[in-house]
C-alpha cells in the first residue's frame, strides 16, 4: 500500500511542497495572530515603554509612542489575516487539484512497451467494478505480455471482469487467454451519398 502511494504521489512532488510550505505559512500565522493584541495590552494600555524597533513610527504619529504602537499592531493584524488567507487559499487549491489528479491516475492507467500502447480506465458500477482496456494498439506480442500486468491492476481494483474492443482477427488468439467476444460493434459510414466526405 505504501508503495502505491508513493508511485501516485512522486509525479507531484513540487505540488506536495507548496501545500507543505503553505500550510506551514499558515501555522506560523496562526501563533503570530495573538501578538498583535499582546501589544496592545501590555505596551499601549499597559505602562511598559514603546520597543526600539517601533521608533521610526513614533514621529509620523504626533510622538505619541502609544499611538504607533496600536497603528503598527493594526498593521500587523491586517498583515497576518491578509497572509493567512493567501496562504489557505493556495493550500486548499493545490490539495483540491491534487486530489483529483490522483483519483484520476487512480482510475486511469497506461501500459506501454517498445511498439504498443493499452490505456485502461476503471469504470465503477453499483453491483461490479469493470477494467475496461479503452484502447490498445500495436504488436500483437507486446499486447499480450502486457495482458497479465493490466489483470493485475484490474484486481487491484476489485474488477469483476475486463473488456475491450480490437480486431476481429484478435478472437482466435483471444480465446486462448480466457478472451471471448459478447457483443458486435456497429459502425456507419459519414460519407456523402455523392461521393465526397464530410
Amino acid at each position: 500500500m505504501t508503495r502505491l502511494i508513493r508511485d501516485l504521489l512522486s509525479p507531484y512532488s513540487g505540488r506536495l511542497a507548496i501545500i507543505l510550505a503553505a500550510m506551514l505559512v499558515q501555522t506560523i500565522m496562526g501563533l503570530a495572530a495573538p501578538w498583535p493584541l499582546k501589544v496592545v495590552i501590555d505596551d499601549v494600555l499597559g505602562n511598559h515603554g514603546a520597543p526600539a524597533w517601533i521608533a521610526w513610527m513614533v514621529p509620523a504619529t504626533g510622538g505619541d509612542p502609544r499611538i504607533a504602537l496600536a497603528a503598527a499592531a493594526g498593521i500587523a493584524t491586517v498583515v497576518i489575516a491578509a497572509v493567512s488567507g493567501v496562504a489557505f487559499y493556495v493550500a486548499n487549491y493545490v490539495t483540491e487539484s491534487l486530489g483529483q489528479w490522483v483519483a484520476n491516475d487512480l482510475r486511469v492507467r497506461i501500459f506501454h512497451r517498445a511498439h504498443s500502447l493499452a490505456i485502461t480506465e476503471i469504470l465503477g458500477f453499483p453491483q461490479k467494478n469493470v477494467c475496461n482496456v479503452v484502447a490498445c494498439a500495436g504488436r500483437l506480442p507486446e499486447i499480450l505480455e502486457m495482458e497479465p500486468e493490466i489483470e493485475a491492476f484490474a484486481r487491484e481494483h476489485d474488477c469483476a471482469f475486463m473488456v475491450t474492443h480490437g480486431r476481429s482477427a484478435w478472437g482466435r488468439v483471444g480465446r486462448k487467454t480466457g478472451w471471448v467476444p459478447v457483443s458486435m460493434r456497429f459502425q456507419k459510414s459519414l460519407a456523402r451519398r455523392n461521393g465526397g466526405h464530410l
